[in-house]
């Protein structure tokens, strides 16, 4: 269904424009290492749930990447149901390595009769080091339009050989990933979903146990699996699975919201090799029912035995009615991790031109280096100064774990008091506490001086005359020779 949703419409021949120069760009940047670490490119969140007429925004995101130079990817949407009205570079991810370029950032909203077509192609043209981490590669704004649901498809696009000559054909489920050397990137592509059809949820909760506090090895944590908005429900089922390295399951027990309907039948298996839970409830009367509502299906226990993070993957949940119609729903997962988390934002360079002498009225372009130290991704402000004096502020958002991004601030001397200056910048995090505050600032290297204004150059008088009476001296004198000859 996906290839011929996709080939359907017109193929743009400028396509070899982006994945050509992409490509080719790649090839030709200094050498570097493959990475083996597995890499997953998904849209986030997933399902996407939202009402007709509501703006929303995915993130197209890469996980686990090492070594990534480049990337391209078109996302394919129905546009009966949803109008894309922008997209953007996600949040700097690339550009906080070095200086990007980007070949393509587009949106056909008829790029044929049901679908639209948004084509995105960034590399990196200069950096110290190639992208490493997990960032956003893309953010989109959608508007839904009218009731229904679609797969929010992310794929690529390549040049084959035809019987007529080369040709363009979409290839699902993958994406172009390069690395420095031009070569292609092992990945795992996950589509995206959108609905704004109104159906009940089966859901993990908390959604996310992460710190603080921190759960150590030997401590328990519970999360429920919950239900939302169903009615007439006479069967539920799930299964769970989680990673076993991490953690044990310690129990299953049911939860409150079936069995306030009557008596229920509570089947439950755990499967501690395979690392997977799953229960079946079902009301005893055969043609028991709830009415609307929300609730817990049932509450799993788990003992935390090491340190690191999985999924909890909520998957082949069913929904029955008393007549055992399937009653279609949306899944969410969970999450849980004790991994450390460091948040640690430094300043490593501060430098100006001109470096050290400047006139008063003209520019001093001062570049400021910072690097996310930490673990998790950071937004925060940074501000440049000439001794205790504010030049600007510039805000990051969201710069990845590891990476480094550099700014430029523009200081305008006109009417600053001529003297030697500190310049100095500062990184100051908006959303936490920083661990290493003392590499928030740096001061550059040596003062820079601000000369008094240059002046411009006049002649003196004195010295002007003084030529010009020897200049007719000496005419009069060649004349009275030539005279007296």
């Amino acid at each position: 269904m996906r290839k011929s949703l996709l080939n359907k419409g017109r193929k743009n021949p400028i396509c070899i424009f982006c994945i050509t120069l992409l490509i080719v760009t790649l090839a030709f940047i200094s050498p570097g290492e493959t990475s083996s670490v597995e890499t997953k490119v998904k849209i986030k969140p997933t399902p996407k749930i939202t009402s007709v007429g509501q703006t929303f925004k995915i993130d197209v995101y890469i996980s686990n990447v090492a070594n990534l130079w480049g990337f391209e990817f078109c996302l394919a949407y129905d546009t009966t149901i949803l109008n894309c009205l922008e997209i953007a570079e996600g949040s700097s991810f690339l550009q906080s390595f070095g200086e990007i370029q980007i070949f393509k950032l587009t949106v056909e909203d008829d790029y044929n009769a049901t679908h639209g077509r948004v084509w995105v192609a960034i590399t990196l043209l200069a950096a110290p080091q190639a992208a490493t981490g997990s960032g956003i590669l893309a953010e989109i704004t959608f508007k839904a339009t009218a009731l229904g649901e679609c797969v929010l498809n992310l794929y690529s696009i390549h040049w084959v050989s035809g019987p007529y000559g080369p040709e363009l054909v979409d290839v699902p489920d993958k994406i172009i990933l390069g690395d420095p050397n031009g070569q292609p990137m092992d990945h795992e592509v996950v589509d995206g979903y959108f609905s704004d059809v109104p159906r009940p949820w089966i859901y993990a909760y908390p959604p996310s146990i992460v710190p603080p506090p921190y759960l150590i090895p030997g401590e328990n944590f519970t999360i429920n699996v919950n239900i939302f908005n169903v009615t007439n429900l006479h069967s539920s089922e799930f299964k769970l699975a989680y990673n076993t390295t991490l953690l044990d399951v310690l129990g299953i027990a049911q939860g409150s919201f079936m069995a306030s309907f009557g008596n229920t039948n509570f089947i439950s298996n755990k499967n501690e090799t395979g690392g997977l839970v799953e229960a079946n409830i079902t009301l005893v009367d055969p043609i028991g029912a709830t009415t609307p509502g929300n609730g817990t299906l049932a509450t799993v226990t788990f003992n935390v035995t090491a340190i690191g993070e999985c999924n909890l993957d909520l998957f082949d949940t069913k929904l029955t009615d008393p007549t055992a119609t399937p009653i279609e729903h949306y899944t969410f997962d969970g999450y849980f991790s004790n991994k450390a988390v460091i948040h640690d934002i430094a300043v490593i360079e501060v430098t100006t031109t001109p470096k050290s002498i400047v006139y008063a009225g003209k520019n001093v372009t001062i570049t400021v280096r910072v690097r996310n130290n930490g673990t998790e991704s950071e937004t925060f402000n940074v501000n440049a100064y000439y001794d205790n004096t504010s030049i600007k502020t510039q805000k990051i958002t969201a710069l990845p774990a590891g990476a480094f991004m550099t700014l430029t601030f523009e200081w305008n001397t006109e009417g600053v008091v001529p003297r030697k200056y500190t310049i100095r910048a500062e990184a100051i995090l908006l959303e936490n506490t920083d661990a290493n505050p003392a590499n928030n600032a740096l001061t550059k290297e040596g003062e820079l001086e601000v000369l008094p204004s240059e002046q411009p150059y006049v002649f003196p008088t004195e010295i002007l005359v003084a030529i010009i009476l020897i200049i007719i001296a000496a005419i009069a004198g060649i004349i009275l020779y030539r005279r007296r000859s």
